[in-house]
């Protein structure tokens, strides 16, 4: 009798283990989508200053063929714009968890 109940208990424990352990990774896993939804806003908004600011600065150096022209063109370098492929990986995990 003892030896079954310890058996029943160790696997209680087991499952509720194993359930605790499903709802922290879900957990995580949310928390990581929102974490990297907020970072790509994050880094779309910096990337959007940065070419407000080398606009500014081709402005002002008109008279000089531009800020590549001035500083040199390896200097100038081109961001691309990865958000909508973060998004679309983001919102493709968070389809998959349901």
């Amino acid at each position: 009798f003892l030896k079954d109940f310890v058996n029943d208990y160790l696997v209680n424990r087991t499952i509720e283990y194993f359930i605790n352990m499903a709802n922290s990774l879900e957990i995580l896993a949310h928390r990581t989508a929102e974490s990297l939804e907020l970072i790509t806003a994050e880094m779309v908004a910096i990337r959007i200053v940065a070419m407000h600011n080398r606009f500014a600065l081709d402005y002002f150096l008109s008279a000089y063929r531009g800020t590549c022209a001035v500083i040199g063109a390896e200097y100038c370098t081109y961001s691309s714009d990865k958000s909508n492929l973060i998004q679309k990986i983001r919102t493709e995990a968070i389809q998959s968890w349901v």
